[in-house]
């Protein structure tokens, strides 16, 4: 209602179904707490389940959840995977979807950090760790990649725009755009569909 304080979201409690980076389904581990109420937050689920069954995981999609509105609530992701481990049955079938990005499919995640270790290297820097998976959601994924003292930002989204103003309600989907984003300054470059942006603002970084 108006005026009225929206309400705090329920705990969130998340199922994974495991697959492989060539996208052989493993079967689900149990349902585990997650700190964070947020669909869209990996991290979270990423270090839940670390904790709950000791293995690390790649959050690729939101799958299914309980409540009709985010955020909170029981939840099931689709993850990844770097071998198969213990895992009940799943009965589930995984559909393929014309508008789904590839950083929320098996190996797309590896694909895009691959291709953040190259720009990387091309502009003489190298990760100084193991990338964190920060998001993944229907807009984009974002990792956190530390690099000698500073962070690197890399995220893969959609990129769209409104062709015409009769058109104002129809947003097309082009080719994804893979971005870095550094926290020191210096200048950005444009590389076909590959942007590293190396300085403060960004005019596609900007909102992330």
């Amino acid at each position: 209602m108006d005026g009225e304080k929206q309400s705090e979201p329920p705990p969130r409690v998340a199922r994974l179904v495991l697959v492989t980076p060539e996208g052989a389904v493993i079967g689900r581990l149990a349902l585990v707490p997650v700190d964070l109420p947020w669909w869209q937050d990996a991290q979270s689920v990423g270090l839940a389940v670390r904790e709950y069954h000791g293995i690390d995981v790649t959050i690729l999609r939101l799958l299914e959840a309980v409540r009709d509105r985010p955020h909170g609530g029981e939840v099931t992701y689709l993850a990844e995977v770097a071998q198969p481990v213990p895992a009940e049955v799943w009965a589930g079938r995984l559909e393929p979807h014309p508008l789904r990005q590839s950083y929320a499919e098996p190996g797309g995640p590896a694909a895009d950090l691959a291709w953040a270790t190259r720009i990387l290297a091309e502009h003489g820097l190298a990760p100084a760790g193991m990338p964190v998976q920060i998001r993944s959601w229907n807009l984009s994924g974002i990792w956190r990649i530390p690099v000698a003292r500073q962070t690197v930002w890399q995220k893969s989204c959609r990129h769209s725009s409104r062709t015409s103003r009769a058109s104002s309600q129809h947003w097309p989907v082009v080719p994804f755009r893979n971005c870095l984003a550094m926290t020191a300054d210096a200048c950005c470059s444009q590389k076909s569909r590959a942007r590293i942006c190396t300085g403060r603002r960004c005019r596609d970084c900007s909102r992330w």
